[in-house]
């Protein structure tokens, strides 16, 4: 994917949801947050097994396809692979994105997950958190 269609795909989409912590009600949230023209769903549930964290991510994969909407997964690129995520937010604590580019590819978009608006060039576009609206979703805005 060239830097062009990246800007065109993050154009319009300053607000994120990231999604840590699974409900009975994930998928219900999600689509209903998809429905209020929220365009990027952040997602990975560290207190998963890895086996359900891609069921429940092919799940919210097409309902992002369905809503015409980016798939982040958050820190795992094997994971983002498997899913066939649109990319993947780092923070200091994960791999080099040198290496997520390796797993993944150039194309998809790579996120830095900080308030550190010095981030190098490697990342398309960094976030922060928002105010939480609920306790186990949070918003993030988009700072490039």
């Amino acid at each position: 994917m060239t830097s062009n269609l990246k800007e065109i795909l993050l154009k319009d989409k300053n607000q994120a949801l990231y999604i840590d912590n699974k409900t009975e009600n994930t998928l219900d949230d999600i689509a209903q947050a998809l429905k209020n023209n929220i365009k990027i769903i952040h997602f990975f549930i560290k207190n998963l097994s890895d086996k359900k964290n891609i069921e429940l991510a092919f799940k919210i994969r097409q309902l992002c396809s369905i809503y015409d909407s980016l798939f982040i997964i958050n820190s795992r690129a094997d994971i983002a692979k498997i899913t066939n995520a649109d990319g993947i937010c780092l923070n200091k604590n994960d791999i080099d994105v040198k290496y997520a580019k390796d797993i993944l590819g150039n194309d998809k978009i790579f996120c830095y997950f900080d308030d550190d608006t010095s981030y190098n060039n490697d990342f398309d576009y960094i976030c922060s958190f928002e105010n939480s609206t609920k306790k186990d979703y949070k918003f993030i805005r988009l700072i490039r």
